[in-house]
C-alpha cells in the first residue's frame, strides 16, 4: 500500500458496503471537489482585484455592443501620472533650450 512513503490509491482495499453507503468510493476527486471549486473561485476573485488596480479607464462599449476595457501594467495610476510629468518636464527644458538658442543666435539672422 505504501511503497517509499508513497501511498498508492490503487492498492487500497475496496469500501465495505457501509463504507459505500456513506459515499466512500475510489474516485478521491469527488473527495475535493468541492474544495477545488472553492480554491478556484478565489483564484478569479483574486484576479479580478488585482487587475481591477490596473485598469487605466473605465469600461467602454464600442458600436458593436462589445466592452473594451483597457489595461496599463507599467506601475498603475500613480507610476503612470509621474511619468506623464517626466514627460512634460522634458518638453518644457526642451523648449526652453530652444528659446536660449534661438535668442543667442538672433544676431546670425
Amino acid at each position: 500500500m505504501i511503497d517509499d512513503g508513497v501511498l498508492n490509491p490503487q492498492e487500497l482495499p475496496p469500501p465495505s458496503d457501509a463504507q459505500r453507503a456513506r459515499g466512500w468510493r475510489y474516485d478521491y476527486s469527488s473527495c475535493t471537489r468541492e474544495h477545488s471549486d472553492a480554491l478556484k473561485q478565489l483564484f478569479v476573485d483574486k484576479q479580478t482585484i488585482a487587475l481591477d488596480k490596473f485598469v487605466a479607464r473605465p469600461t467602454q462599449t464600442d458600436a458593436k455592443g462589445n466592452q473594451i476595457t483597457l489595461y496599463d501594467f507599467t506601475g498603475g495610476a500613480k507610476i503612470r501620472q509621474a511619468k506623464q510629468m517626466a514627460r512634460n518636464d522634458e518638453l518644457d527644458h526642451e523648449q526652453e533650450r530652444l528659446k536660449r538658442w534661438r535668442d543667442g543666435n538672433d544676431a546670425c539672422l
